[in-house]
């Protein structure tokens, strides 16, 4: 009780215990009854003196309202009273869906109200009277002319007067109205008005609702407690009330409980309870509970108790459960059924609560959340399974994109906090274990993520649990909701931000806290017994640059012991862990990435095990803080170190695309700065560079030489104030020492570079206008001295001519350097090299080659004595570059540029605004030849549409390939102007050009107002550059043309280009022919070879090739010539004339220089018949010794003159020879099989002696002779009387002027077996059969019990099998139904019993119904001649249908019921005194016409049965013989009856 009572403490009462919306309400019309003697409780004055005011009034009697008894109640001027000691607020104007704290309400016209005054001689008031007798007084409320809506018109008024009338005894309540009227004007007065009755919360309401379409008078009841009546004075609809309308509500006899609460106390229990109402009920309550939130009805039964409590289990953990409780006043007046807070055992918080804020808020980039519950919370969820292995959040709603805010760490206390008394009381990082780091999985509206720890945490059982969750993931996504409850002030906890990661071990102050928390699902297990093996799942997490958190699954009882060292082999600091349950340890005060090693033993009763392996693990680097600015009207363009003694690093980079404006290089290895410790004169250079105006920036440069992760103000090495110069440089500064607090070790430290708007800079933060850039730092000492070469020597800084060479120095050292080209080129600038000053460790090598591959080596000269030369050391230099230019502004830009060379193809390409774009493709490539003249570039000018400005372009091509655009080498100069495109023609200098193998560059600038200046970037404008081919050209004729490939209408020519050949002019024409076609061509296109095409077949032609410099062609090769081959095309081909044994072939066009030949062959065959054909112009043949009704196919060819090669055949030409009678009729097949007949069909013959007969002869497989049948008229027949999965095999021939012709080829098939109908119903849940009996006359009853199926196939259970006799009678049937309550039912069931595969009408053997029946059964007879199953497959089938509301019908599908089918087998009648088996003899056996009988009498009686069971011959034995010729062929059963004397033989009829 105790458990119950704590868990009751936590959970609030329920409150919607819907008492006043259990009193029944009745409308009717009566009479408006004014009061005379009144106490009036206040008179207007003025036009709004009685307005939003409220008068208390002192009863003479008790009113019981809501099951509770007052003295007194409140009236309102705005139409409605209240009872109990809070009186509502003077303005209050929606007195049932107000929040407002009063025990109840009554009001017949609630809303903003005022009386009239003085408006027609009209004054409203307020008054109240006693009327009637005790105990059948009545208090009336009057608001007696009162305008419908707040109003102090005096041109346009309304009145309407209304009562509430209180009953003694009964205690009912009624509103009644007088009919309003004008007393002013007539303009329409609308509006709404709360109408009813509110319990102790708004939730207890009890009122009406009618539209604006529906009368006033005609309202039904409310469906919120919002809900309200519309009226109109001036409209009949809604209109107003009718005088004398009442509404009366009468309260219910039996009062239900209140204050309801409910809670889980075990994740299997929980515990219900309330409170009695004021009069308690005499005969207790009843509850129910349930997993399905359905009230229950009226006439249902709960459990009953006389107490206030009820425990409830076991219940099923993790399900949400409902209840009810009600009042039971006596066995026939119980309350209304209650409903109570839902609770859900095994979880923590119930109910259907939202909130988008915890465990993390979706619409912000980074969350860090913590969250408390209660120890008795964890209880009731886990009970003592304190080992918690999983994790559920109730996901309400996701948000679009999971992937912004689903990378979560976990970390889960024990605690002894309760609430989180301000923003910074987090639970400390030392108070959590990492229980999960991660991607949770995909998650579902309306469903539970489950989150597997990967470290299992350990409750103690006493303590409460915090739950922290990190969000990691950059992005947002707004909204996801998760499922949340009512747990108690300030019980969660959380930051969120877009710009900042909280970390876990210092969070910021948070955001806001929070009542509502997650709902909260655990999985838990109990511990592992204790033993003094070593803990498993032992893990390390949680790493910092100076602490790990170690944890592993703890065990009952046990403590540990924890050791750890520096790896592999430092010494042990032990840590022992005494405290029960401790599952985790956070190592402190440990090394920057330093490899560690640790292990755990655990202590089990006293005994310390031995300890586990080792688990290794790195600290990680310091982080360092972030920042950033938000906007770029600037940017750092250059950053320049040069540290004494070693290699200066120059850091260029551009302006950002988007924010955060920030640039992390410290991974960069071409940026990393070294400096030595104890050097002086050290110097840093930043410059600033803006796209367009120049704003004021100050510049702050950091090294942090202690590498403590943070940037002191001592730490500044520039710290400019805000200026406008573009290079801010320091003042030379010294590198500290050691002893002066420099970084003592060989770790990188960082170098921070900000510019910023106006204002100095912090190190941290973001900022809005400026940019941030981050640097490693390596901090050495000088290397002492020795003739040893420096190593390793770094080349950098590379640019097309120039590289920078440096290498780690030694105290006292100086150096000498030398390179090379390649590996064997002489050595530079001698094979002695370059003697360096004393202390320099660098040198920039200049006047390299670009794009080339060089060597360079150093030497180390100490003390004076020279040492060797170092390893070679390989560097290319990169290709040439060009000064950066970047257009800016987003209008002004270059549209198009068309170059138009002279010899060479055009150069076109459309863009749109970039700043600057190198086209690099070959599409873009420009080809021009050195020397030509008239070459001519186009540049298009475009604006954002709508503007135009005045642009001037200018282009250049670096003729000479130095890097540098000259004023020498411009090709087009456009002054500023509108004109768009702009033009110029060029040449290309002859002399002084670049003529190697790489590309040169042309260079367009477009800039608005003035002339572009090469090197600096156009204001308003736009850069493009375009990579040139410059090419050498000659126009000396190529070697005299060959050719390749010739066909009937191509050849393809080559020809051997003389040096700087780029282009050709190859003319060919017809032999005999004067003019040329001509035809251009280019090495740039690949040429030689070059396709000629379109040729015409079966011709001569002569070519000649000139080549052509600067547009100038030479002189022509001389002519060769060529002759095309003949049209190969295969030609078309027809068949005319076909007989029997011949066919004309036709084929056209003939072609010219060829013969032709042809092929055939019968379709399907693999072999062809050649034919030789006759020459042209002879286009016919008349294949002759065709077979008869036969398909050939044709093919025709052609071979060009002279040669011997086969050209391609046409596509077959198909045709079949006329058929003859002696030819086996074509088509045989079945088109309807059964198991006993065969529908067979073939092509009817019609030609010469047709005489429309066939013979069809069929057998079984396997039986010598056939059964023959004349077909006459017809090429259709139906074989009967065949048996049941028999092979039969079957030919037929044409009667040909009455011979028979060929027969057909032997034609297989198999009887089927018999195949039923299919029969089902669609649901089966409620109706459906769960018994079948089948009693045989004197037999054994056969029963199945089953349960709902729409249909149950029983026939293949041998177990199922029913046995029923021939011919007998008295068989009982009976059908158990289940249906649901007040359902009727049909039942039907068919017999089979001539097994022809349909349920016929006179097979029905039991029709019931409909009824509402349990069973239905039926006595029936088994037929004389019904199937006799002789095989252990062939039987009969009894289908059996219950169908609502009908008979089911045959083969037809229904909605409710069910079917069944079982196997029946029938046999016959038992054999009395049967003959002796071996003194009758049948003979011959097998028999063709006559069957013997031998040892009968004369009175002898037979009947013959197919192997099947089927009854097809009987009668008298005359004579001892039975005729069986007109039998098919077969096995058959032969029954003979002599007198009461049976035997039955087996004989073959052939």
């Amino acid at each position: 009780m105790k458990k119950i009572l704590l868990l009751f403490s936590f959970v609030l009462a329920f409150l919607t215990n819907a008492q006043v919306s259990t009193y029944s309400f009745v409308q009717s019309t009566g009479t408006y009854t004014p009061l005379t003697g009144a106490t009036v409780l206040a008179t207007a004055t003025s036009a709004n003196t009685l307005d939003s005011a409220v008068y208390p009034v002192t009863l003479p009697f008790n009113f019981s309202f809501n099951g509770v008894n007052y003295s007194s109640l409140n009236v309102s001027t705005n139409g409605f009273l209240t009872f109990g000691a809070t009186a509502p607020g003077t303005f209050t104007s929606a007195p049932i869906s107000s929040t407002e704290a009063y025990s109840g309400a009554v009001s017949p016209f609630g809303g903003d109200l005022n009386a009239i005054f003085n408006v027609a001689s009209v004054t409203g008031n307020i008054s109240w009277a006693v009327v009637g007798t005790a105990p059948n007084r009545e208090i009336v409320v009057q608001w007696a002319d009162f305008r419908p809506t707040w109003s102090t018109s005096t041109t346009n008024a309304y009145s309407i007067s209304f009562q509430v009338r209180l009953k003694e005894t009964v205690n009912t309540i009624s509103a009644v109205y007088l009919k309003g009227s004008y007393l002013a004007g007539t303009t329409a007065i609308s509006g709404t008005r709360q109408v009813g009755l509110r319990g102790a919360t708004n939730a207890d309401f009890n009122n009406r609702l009618n539209s604006t379409t529906v009368l006033f008078t005609a309202s039904t009841a409310g469906t919120a407690n919002t809900s309200t009546q519309s009226y109109n004075t001036l409209n009949a609809t809604p209109g107003m009330p009718v005088d004398g309308l009442t509404y009366t509500w009468t309260p219910p006899s039996c009062f239900a409980p209140s204050g309801l609460v409910s809670g889980a106390t075990t994740p299997t229990t929980a515990s219900i309870g309330w409170a009695a109402p004021s009069t308690p009920p005499g005969n207790g309550y009843e509850y129910v509970f349930s997993t399905t939130n359905t009230t229950p009805a009226v006439t249902a039964t709960g459990t009953p108790t006389n107490a206030l409590t009820a425990a409830l289990g076991p219940l099923v953990t993790g399900t949400t459960y409902y209840w009810w409780v009600r009042s039971i006043c006596s066995p026939t007046d119980k309350s209304a059924w209650v409903a109570g807070p839902p609770f859900t055992p095994g979880q923590i918080g119930g109910g259907i609560a939202t909130t988008s804020n915890l465990p993390v808020y979706s619409c912000f980039g980074y969350n860090y959340s913590q969250q408390l519950y209660t120890a008795s919370e964890v209880a009731g969820a886990i009970g003592a399974n304190n080992f918690i292995t999983k994790i559920k959040f109730f996901v309400a709603a996701t948000a679009t994109t999971q992937a912004n805010y689903n990378q979560w760490v976990i970390y889960m206390g024990n605690t002894t906090k309760t609430n989180f008394a301000s923003n910074t009381d987090w639970v400390p990082a030392s108070g959590l274990q990492q229980v999960y780091t991660g991607t949770i999985p995909n998650m579902t509206n309306g469903q539970w993520v489950e989150i597997t720890l990967t470290s299992p945490f350990v409750w103690n059982g006493t303590s409460n649990i915090v739950v922290a969750v990190d969000e990691n993931a950059s992005g947002y996504s707004c909204t996801q909701t998760w499922g949340s409850y009512a747990a108690g002030t300030n019980k969660g906890i959380l930051y969120y931000s877009d710009g900042t990661n909280p970390d876990p071990a210092s969070p910021p102050s948070a955001s806001s806290r929070y009542s509502d928390i997650p709902r909260l699902q655990l999985v838990a297990g109990l511990l592992q017994p204790c033993t003094t093996a070593p803990p498993s799942n032992i893990a390390v997490g949680q790493l910092t640059p100076t602490t790990a958190t170690v944890s592993w699954l703890t065990s009952a009882g046990a403590t540990y012991v924890l050791r750890y060292r520096i790896a592999p082999s430092g010494a042990w600091t032990t840590v022992p862990l005494n405290t029960p349950l401790t599952s985790n340890y956070t190592i402190t005060l440990l090394n920057e990435l330093t490899a560690y090693e640790v292990q755990v033993a655990t202590i089990c009763g006293g005994t310390q095990g031995a300890f586990s392996p080792s688990f290794p693990f790195t600290t990680p680097a310091i982080t360092y803080c972030t920042a950033s600015g938000n906007f770029a009207d600037e940017f750092i363009s250059n950053v320049t170190v040069n540290p004494t003694g070693m290699a200066q690093m120059v850091s260029t980079s551009p302006i950002g695309t988007a924010a955060p404006y920030y640039s992390d290089y410290t991974n960069d290895p071409a940026r990393q700065i070294t400096m030595i410790r104890g050097t002086s004169n050290n110097t840093i250079s930043v410059t600033r560079s803006w796209p367009g105006t120049v704003y004021n920036n100050a510049t702050v440069v950091w090294i942090d030489w202690n590498r403590n992760g943070t940037f002191e103000d001592s730490e500044r090495v520039i710290n400019e104030p805000s200026n406008g110069n573009a290079v801010n440089a320091s003042t030379p500064f010294n590198v500290p020492t050691v002893a002066q607090g420099a970084y003592a070790g060989n770790l990188s430290l960082r170098m921070r570079v900000i510019i910023q708007e106006f204002s100095t800079p912090v190190a941290c933060g973001t900022f809005s206008f400026g940019e941030v850039e981050d640097y490693s730092v390596k901090l050495i000492d000088l290397l002492p001295c020795t003739t040893a070469a420096p190593t390793p020597v770094t080349v950098s800084n590379m640019t097309a001519t120039t590289a920078y060479v440096s290498w780690m120095p030694a105290a006292g050292a100086t150096y000498s350097i030398r390179y090379r080209v390649g590996t064997t080129g002489a050595w530079l600038p001698s094979a002695t090299g370059q003697v360096l000053a004393a202390g320099v460790s660098y040198y920039t090598i200049t006047g390299l080659s670009e794009s080339t591959a060089y060597q360079v080596q150093v030497m180390t000269t100490c003390n004076g004595t020279a040492g060797a030369w170092g390893a070679s050391v390989p560097f290319t230099t990169p290709p040439l570059t060009y000064c950066p230019m970047v257009g800016g502004g987003t209008n002004d830009h270059i549209a198009n540029v068309t170059v138009s060379p002279t010899g060479q193809a055009v150069m076109s390409n459309t863009s749109v605004q970039n700043g600057y774009t190198l086209y690099n493709t070959p599409a873009t490539l420009i080809n021009l030849e050195i020397g030509s003249a008239n070459n001519q570039i186009s540049v298009g000018k475009g604006w954002t549409p709508g503007s135009t400005f005045s642009d001037a372009v200018t282009a250049w091509i670096d003729y000479n390939r130095d890097g540098f655009f000259t004023d020498a080498e411009r090709i087009l100069i456009s002054a500023a102007n509108t004109t768009t495109p702009v033009t110029a023609t060029f040449t290309v200098p002859a002399t002084g050009v670049y003529t190697g193998t790489l590309n040169t560059t042309l260079r367009v600038v477009l800039n608005r107002n003035t002339a572009p200046v090469m090197c600096q970037n156009p204001a308003n404008g736009e850069v493009e550059d375009y990579y040139v081919k410059l090419r050498p050209c000659s126009n000396v004729a190529p070697t005299p043309p060959t050719f390749t490939t010739i066909t009937h209408n191509s050849a393809i020519v080559n020809w051997v280009v003389a040096t700087n050949n780029l282009n050709y002019i190859v003319q060919y024409r017809p032999f005999g022919t004067t003019a040329w076609i001509t035809v251009n061509a280019s090495t740039l296109n690949g040429n030689p070879p070059l396709a000629l095409t379109g040729l015409t077949p079966a011709t001569q032609y002569e070519v000649q090739i000139s080549a052509v410099c600067n547009g100038t062609p030479g002189t022509p090769t001389p002519i060769r010539t060529f002759t095309t081959r003949c049209d190969p095309t295969p030609p078309n081909v027809t068949i005319s004339n076909v007989t029997s044994g011949s066919a004309t072939v036709t084929w056209n066009p003939i072609v010219p220089s060829a013969t032709y030949v042809m092929r055939y062959r019968v379709v399907g065959s693999t072999t062809w018949i050649n034919v030789t054909l006759p020459a042209p112009p002879t286009n016919t043949f008349i294949l002759t010794g065709l077979s008869s009704y036969v398909t050939y196919e044709v093919q025709i060819a052609n071979i060009c003159n002279g040669e011997t090669t086969t050209n391609p055949y046409s596509n077959s030409q198909v045709f079949t020879t006329i058929r003859v009678c002696s030819i086996p009729p074509p088509g045989l097949t079945i088109t309807q099989l059964a198991p006993t007949t065969a529908e067979v069909t073939w092509d009817a013959y019609t030609g010469t002696g047709a005489t429309n007969s066939y013979i069809l002869r069929y057998r079984k497989v396997g039986i010598p002779s056939w059964t023959t049948v004349n077909v006459n008229n017809t090429n259709t027949y139906t074989i009967t009387g065949l048996i049941e999965l028999t092979k039969y095999e079957m030919q037929v021939a044409n009667v040909c002027t009455g011979t028979p012709g060929n027969f057909t080829p032997l034609y297989y098939f198999t009887t089927p077996t018999v195949v039923y109908c299919q029969m089902a119903s669609t649901v089966s849940g409620t109706e459906y059969i769960n018994k079948v009996t089948v009693t045989p006359f004197q037999g054994v009853a056969k029963e199945n019990a089953s349960v709902a199926s729409t249909y149950t196939d029983y026939t293949g259970n041998a177990a199922k099998h029913i046995t029923l006799v021939q011919g007998s009678q008295g068989n009982i049937v009976k059908i158990d139904k289940t249906s649901s309550s007040g359902s009727n039912t049909g039942v039907a069931v068919w017999i089979d019993f001539n097994r022809n595969g349909y349920f016929d009408v006179n097979e029905k053997i039991l029709s019931n119904g409909p009824n509402n029946a349990d069973t239905a059964s039926a006595a029936f007879t088994v037929p004389d001649d019904a199937f006799v199953s002789m095989t252990d497959y062939k039987y009969v089938v009894m289908r059996v249908a219950m169908q609502k509301d009908a008979i089911p019908v045959n083969c037809t599908n229904f909605q409710n019921g069910e079917v069944e089918d079982y196997t029946v087998r029938i046999v016959k009648q038992p054999v009395v005194n049967p003959l002796n088996q071996t003194d009758i003899m049948i003979y011959p056996n097998p028999v063709s016409t006559v069957l013997n009988v031998k040892n009968i009498s004369k009175k002898a009686n037979y009947k013959i049965y197919t192997a099947a069971g089927q009854l097809i011959s009987d009668g008298l034995i005359l004579n001892n013989k039975i005729d069986v010729s007109r039998l098919i062929n077969g096995l058959y059963v032969i029954e003979l009856v002599d007198g009461d004397k049976t035997v039955q033989k087996k004989f073959i009829k052939e």
